[in-house]
């Protein structure tokens, strides 16, 4: 994850948008492939990082493969589908 505040800018479409610089490759490579994106942040070293869709739904970035392990066992054999349609 990069330092507070260090934006680059990426080309989508015809707009040019502000995006954390380490997480930037990432968005563009989403977004050149059809799946648009609507906002993100690389989590500043302080919290998870995400980039929301533009259907709705967001990835979250872990910011290494042990943090990623520990969440995957946290949310292990609970269908968070079935959780949110029944809230």
């Amino acid at each position: 994850m990069c330092k507070p505040f260090i934006i680059t800018s990426i080309q989508i479409g015809d707009r040019s948008i502000g995006v954390d610089k380490c997480i930037a490759s990432l968005v563009q490579a989403l977004n050149t492939a059809g799946v648009g994106t609507v906002a993100s942040c690389c989590g500043h070293g302080k919290g998870l990082g995400n980039i929301a869709l533009c259907d709705g739904r967001e990835l979250i970035i872990a910011p290494d493969f042990e943090s990623a392990r520990r969440l995957d066992k946290l949310f292990k054999g609970r269908n968070l589908m079935t959780n949110l349609e029944q809230s």
